[in-house]
């Protein structure tokens, strides 16, 4: 659902006016409230699409460092653009290598498949960079932080959403508010998702 609808979920399937169709939404059955932490910072470094990113890179490794050693445990920092994931890699790796995590990135130290197994099988301090293939379809249980970088929107240079957002402006639409804007809250759901993944779980 988006917005406790399933408006957009039955459009992009065309369903949206089959007769007799039913819809139901079922509780998790995880206790977020209880078992997970939610936490936004309010005084961060803006990201600026049109500015440097340098500053925002050194705030975010910043961050992420503060959280990694507050926290501990297995981590995982799933980032929306590869070059600023390996350049706040690169920032904190050596202090955290030397507070004894594994500090580990997409790419750099190995494939997804590979790394979600380090993590899954390790014991101790460990912290993952990812990209967007992190978000879903990956499972690992023990989890105690899930950071995210930024808010997931999809890539503007696609060819398929460019098309699809115009076929939305064509229909009298809003290619932002009616498709861009609910796949990203599905995305971001989709990361937090990586958090809880059974009843034991507790995270942030």
């Amino acid at each position: 659902t988006v917005g406790r609808k399933f408006d957009f979920f039955l459009r992009r399937w065309g369903v949206e006016s089959r007769p007799g169709l039913k819809a139901a939404q079922l509780a998790s059955p995880f206790d977020f409230r209880r078992q997970a932490l939610l936490a936004v910072p309010s005084n961060f470094t803006r990201f600026d699409y049109h500015g440097s990113e340098d500053l925002y890179v050194v705030a975010l490794a910043e961050g992420i460092e503060t959280v990694a050693r507050t926290v501990g445990g297995k981590q995982l920092v799933l980032f929306a653009a590869r070059r600023r994931m390996e350049a706040a890699y690169y920032q904190v790796k050596e202090n955290l290598a030397g507070a004894g995590f594994a500090v580990l990135c997409q790419n750099l130290d190995g494939s997804r498949s590979h790394l979600a197994g380090r993590l899954r099988e390790g014991i101790g301090n460990y912290l993952l960079f990812g990209t967007r293939s992190f978000q879903e379809g990956v499972d690992i249980p023990g989890l105690r932080a899930v950071l995210i970088e930024k808010m997931p929107f999809p890539g503007k240079q696609d060819p398929l959403l460019n098309a699809r957002q115009q076929a939305i402006l064509k229909r009298g639409g809003r290619p932002f508010q009616d498709y861009i804007l609910p796949l990203a809250i599905i995305s971001l759901r989709q990361a937090f998702g990586r958090l809880i993944r059974n009843r034991q779980d507790r995270g942030v």
